[in-house]
């Protein structure tokens, strides 16, 4: 029902050091699957042939992880097989994982879905199905119909990511394909002590590997979430501590309630934030922010340089 293809896409086909190995780790647990890697010049390409009517949506999304996640349905839509970012690690084979089954989808993990204030949340980092599949013609169609604007981060989970598969799911209703429980594709959170030891690579790491596959996992995804830093460009913050009206909390941010993303020169952003009385915060990703979580809530930024971090207007208490 399955093909057995696996399908794996980033900006050029040069593969960032960082997730080699990763990648290497589908074609080391299925030998026998075909494996097919494709560049932003090959999704171009395979889109205008086989999507043409679709063409003008997808070159026209103002941020280039849309593009990806469009790619990304339309590939197992047209093809079928296997989709997986390139920042997971597999685990073991998928054979038995995809036997009898035309579709396989899992939610993140819980604290995923509960920081943007949702139940659950469907993964689109890591899908497989079989050709011309209902669910996917229904995401393509969702897509294709779409005409929010995008400001924020949440709004492209809401356009082509987690959160639009989510919307499918629960618009299909009892006819929605069966969701597979975190532990079985997304056993580990973003930036959990679990998240931490992985990354180390060290003898724990292996302990723990070997835990979660006897748990039932088959991959583990690493939540590089380069897209959400690329999606205003290049961080411009050479004095952190001299934002006027705001206080920085280095390494820190408060996760959700974005109202919006100013692009990443800080002192621009501070200066538009000091204006809008809506905005509370913001952080070095440029997005600004209408609440902040309870301090013990917040998390750690992707990026530990000095000049990362959280921005909070003075006279808010935190």
């Amino acid at each position: 029902m399955i093909p057995k293809i696996i399908h794996q896409t980033w900006k050029t086909s040069e593969v960032p050091p960082a997730w080699r190995y990763h990648v290497n780790t589908w074609k080391w647990h299925h030998p026998d699957w075909e494996y097919r890697f494709w560049n932003d010049e090959d999704g171009l390409h395979f889109i205008t042939e086989h999507f043409p009517d679709l063409l003008e949506k997808y070159v026209g999304f103002p941020y280039a992880i849309q593009r990806a996640d469009f790619l990304r349905y339309a590939l197992l839509y047209h093809y079928g097989g296997l989709y997986a970012d390139i920042d997971y690690e597999c685990l073991r084979s998928f054979d038995d994982l995809i036997e009898d089954r035309s579709i396989l989808l899992g939610y993140e993990p819980e604290i995923h879905a509960h920081d943007l204030d949702r139940k659950h949340m469907v993964s689109n980092a890591l899908m497989a199905s079989s050709p011309q599949n209902d669910f996917f013609a229904q995401v393509l169609n969702e897509i294709k119909n779409d005409q929010t604007l995008v400001y924020a981060h949440v709004d492209v989970l809401e356009t082509t990511g987690p959160l639009l598969l989510s919307k499918v799911c629960l618009h299909l209703k009892q006819h929605a394909p069966y969701i597979f429980p975190a532990d079985v594709l997304s056993p580990v959170p973003n930036d959990s002590e679990y998240l931490n030891i992985l990354v180390k690579n060290g003898p724990e790491s292996i302990d723990l590997k070997l835990q979660l596959i006897q748990n039932g996992a088959y991959a583990i995804h690493y939540w590089s979430n380069s897209w959400v830093t690329n999606l205003a460009g290049n961080l411009i913050n050479p004095e952190p501590e001299a934002i006027a009206g705001f206080t920085f909390i280095q390494g820190m941010d408060s996760y959700g309630n974005d109202l919006f993303n100013g692009g990443r020169d800080i002192k621009q952003l501070g200066e538009r934030c000091l204006q809008d009385d809506r905005v509370i915060a913001f952080n070095t990703d440029g997005f600004a922010k209408s609440i902040l979580r309870d301090k013990q809530k917040w998390n750690s930024m992707k990026n530990s340089a000095s000049n990362e971090g959280l921005y909070v207007k003075k006279g808010i208490d935190f």
